[in-house]
């Protein structure tokens, strides 16, 4: 889910289901999800809120660029 959706549902709006996808497709094109290295729920969501993950480009090179600027921008 959405930082803001795990915030306060009642905030959550379309732009909520933009960042899901993106961490879906994130996931599809890299094998792992964003922060996966972060384990506690806690921590993870506040990753979600205040950093970026590492850029699909780094993790799969061959990743046409387009696709992995979509991807950040999602998120």
């Amino acid at each position: 889910i959405s930082p803001e959706q795990a915030a306060d549902s009642a905030r959550a709006d379309a732009r909520s289901d933009i960042y899901s996808l993106g961490c879906v497709l994130y996931f599809l094109l890299t094998g792992a999800p964003p922060f996966h290295h972060v384990k506690e729920s806690r921590e993870k969501m506040q990753a979600h809120r205040q950093e970026s993950p590492i850029p699909v480009e780094k993790k799969r090179p061959d990743v046409p660029p387009g696709y992995a600027l979509m991807v950040e921008r999602m998120l």
